[in-house]
């Protein structure tokens, strides 16, 4: 169980793509919604973190007014929006980018495919800022089979859901 979990947090560190890390366009500010998408793999009914979502304030403290939505679920499977610790990926030169040293309250996105179920699915997340700016996930999933998930490694999580 232990190295499930150890597991689940490293993906969720892995979770914070290059592209999250890019400038915003000026097309993006005027619109105020910054589109994102990416294709991830993942193994048939196994839970994972696809995404950390936080907002911070410039001392490092959560903002209070986030929040993280689906805006569409998955046809092949579930997914979740859970209270998590992770690290920010704030880009150098942002006062946050300080906040990115230490593991911080957010939420991670998790994802689990039906069991048996193998082949392509879609979802989208939005995140929503204080500042009224907005910015739009859409992970494409690749979804396989691993032998390596018949062993005591692959601990199916409870379906939990926080909107």
């Amino acid at each position: 169980m232990r190295r499930f979990l150890l597991t689940v947090s490293a993906l969720a560190l892995l979770s914070l793509p290059a592209i999250a890390q890019d400038p915003w366009t000026p097309e993006e500010w005027r619109a105020g919604m910054r589109k994102l998408e990416q294709t991830r793999y993942a193994f048939t009914g196994v839970a994972f973190a696809l995404w950390f979502s936080t907002s911070l304030e410039t001392d490092c403290s959560v903002s209070e007014n986030f929040s993280v939505e689906v805006i569409k679920e998955p046809e092949h499977g579930t997914v979740d929006i859970v209270p998590a610790k992770g690290f920010p990926g704030y880009l150098k030169g942002n006062e946050r980018a300080k906040c990115n040293e230490m593991k911080v309250e957010g939420y991670n996105t998790v994802y689990r495919s039906n069991v048996g179920y193998t082949g392509d699915d879609t979802l989208s997340i939005v995140e929503i800022y204080s500042s009224g700016y907005a910015r739009e996930l859409t992970v494409h999933l690749k979804v396989r089979k691993s032998k390596a998930t018949k062993g005591a490694d692959a601990i199916p999580l409870p379906p939990v859901r926080v909107r």
